[in-house]
């Protein structure tokens, strides 16, 4: 098992982030895939991003911008035979950890009604709420506890 920034990762490894990451959260693979190589101005931070990887083949990542002393992930994606499990739970306690090592003093995540797994973990590291949204649409911001 490999957890690996994204600038470490060989080009296919980046080229199956940047599909999962098209299909699980909308837009093109290619233009994706031009934010992971760094070829556009909103890349994803090749640092803070990582990629998590079984005898070389990728099964999870998580992909971050970084502005200052906070990160956002835009997005982390399981390979469903792992999900719900110690892959998911290692890749983000992977990520916010390296997150400190970085000096990120934030790190801010979406998560939705199915993803019950991300609030528990949520609660446990100590996040609080920023905001809510229901469609799209805020309905309120920052509750004082998830």
């Amino acid at each position: 098992v490999r957890i690996d920034a994204l600038r470490d990762v060989p080009l296919e490894a980046a080229m199956v982030a940047a599909q999962w990451h098209a299909a699980h959260f909308g837009g093109s693979a290619a233009r994706v895939l031009d934010q992971t190589l760094g070829r556009t101005a909103d890349r994803f931070d090749p640092d803070l991003s990582q990629v998590l990887r079984i005898h070389g083949c990728v099964i999870g990542m998580m992909l971050a911008h970084r502005t200052g002393d906070e990160a956002r992930a835009e997005g982390t994606v399981i390979d469903p035979a792992f999900r719900h499990g110690w892959a998911h739970v290692l890749l983000k306690l992977h990520c916010f950890r390296n997150g400190l090592r970085l000096g990120v003093a934030q790190s801010v995540f979406y998560t939705f009604d199915q993803h019950g797994d991300t609030r528990q973990f949520a609660r446990k590291m100590g996040a609080t709420v920023r905001a809510l949204a229901v469609l799209g649409r805020p309905i309120g911001a920052k509750a004082s506890a998830l």
